[in-house]
């Protein structure tokens, strides 16, 4: 949990030094998240109040829960969110942002789109899978939004 909360302080980090206003926190601080049993809860009144006077809100892994902070599941987090804000489409930054993949904005809608992608760059699955997984989404590259 350490590690983890360093990392969410340097992708602040990084995030300020680009001259992004940004605050970042463990998801059990301020209970952004919590778990009650095995119901992930999301404080979407807080999160908006948070992020009224800012550009970004960076928010680590770590959950609430009566035994205390827990590690929890990004892709649970992530899904518990994108219903509470209504998010329709998520974008993707695979790890290799050079990557001819990623050269123009894709969208994984469908087990089609998922074998297509696939057959060409396999060398990506972990990428295009992640994207199937949360479809519908889009894979890019930072350099796509670049002025």
């Amino acid at each position: 949990m350490e590690d983890t909360r360093f990392v969410t302080k340097r992708i602040s980090s990084l995030f300020s030094e680009a001259m992004v206003y940004n605050n970042a926190f463990s998801a059990d601080q301020r209970n952004f998240f919590s778990k009650e049993g095995t119901t992930t809860q999301i404080n979407v009144a807080l999160i908006n109040k948070v992020l009224d006077p800012i550009q970004l809100l960076i928010i680590g892994p770590i959950m609430a829960s009566a035994s205390g902070p827990q590690l929890a599941q990004p892709l649970e987090m992530l899904t518990v969110a994108r219903q509470a804000f209504e998010v329709d489409e998520l974008i993707l930054f695979p790890a290799k942002p050079k990557s001819p993949l990623v050269a123009n904005k894709i969208k994984i809608n469908s087990e089609e789109d998922k074998i297509h992608w696939l057959n060409i760059y396999g060398e990506e699955s972990d990428a295009i899978q992640l994207a199937y997984t949360l479809r519908p989404a889009s894979l890019a590259s930072p350099t796509n939004y670049s002025m």
